[in-house]
């Protein structure tokens, strides 16, 4: 006949503290890759808006113009005649090739797009002009 052992074999149940380490770790990971990493200077500019933006994965190089036409490369002040060789020595140093460029709504394009010249001539192989996300009007 059968046999039935009256022994029951009891789970022990146990939370190692390594596995909730891990998700712990997981999570942390997934929110910093997920987390958006905002531009931020302590330079003065009214920048202008837009309805469509594009954030920049990598870490560029940042031109910034202020309303009395005053040169900022990240946030450092450089005369307008040094702006190539500083841009040059700023891509080479930082291994990225975008420039990003903060102009004030008052700076004249013509500038912008002299700026904009410099950075190519520098080595900058992406260009993008910082805006402001305007809301949407329906």
């Amino acid at each position: 006949m059968f046999r039935f052992s009256s022994h029951r074999s009891k789970a022990i149940v146990s939370m190692e503290s390594s596995a909730m380490t891990d998700i712990i770790f997981l999570l942390l990971i997934f929110f910093l890759l997920t987390s958006s990493f905002i531009l931020r200077t302590e330079i003065p500019v009214s920048i202008p808006k837009s309805t469509s933006t594009i954030t920049e994965k990598e870490q560029p190089v940042v031109v910034t113009i202020s309303r009395d036409g005053v040169t900022y490369v990240d946030e450092d002040k450089v005369e307008f005649e040094e702006l190539a060789t500083a841009l040059g020595t700023r891509l080479a140093a930082s291994g990225s090739k975008a420039v990003i460029i903060r102009g004030d709504e008052a700076v004249n394009l013509g500038v912008m797009v002299r700026i904009m010249d410099i950075a190519r001539e520098a080595g900058a192989e992406k260009l993008a002009i910082a805006t402001e996300q305007e809301s949407r009007r329906r």
